[in-house]
């Protein structure tokens, strides 16, 4: 079932944050990730903590989340 979503989510979590990012000029934007990004094998995690996602969600979300970290590491 993943298969028929994959497509729009990418859109949204990856391809849409792009073009908010590339879009502002001066603003403020808060990009709300999940610990899906994380496989679970030693939380509690950090937002820094290096990332291994075990589904489709949880690569998209990191996708979206990495967009964000290029242009700012705060």
């Amino acid at each position: 079932k993943i298969g028929d979503i994959v497509v729009p989510a990418q859109q949204f979590n990856c391809s849409f944050t792009q073009r908010i990012i590339s879009e502002s000029i001066n603003g403020t934007m808060l990009y709300i990730s999940t610990d899906y990004v994380f496989d679970g094998k030693s939380p509690p995690f950090a937002h820094d903590d290096p990332t291994n996602p075990l589904n489709e969600y949880g690569r998209m979300k990191r996708d979206g989340e990495n967009e964000v970290l290029k242009v700012d590491k705060g």
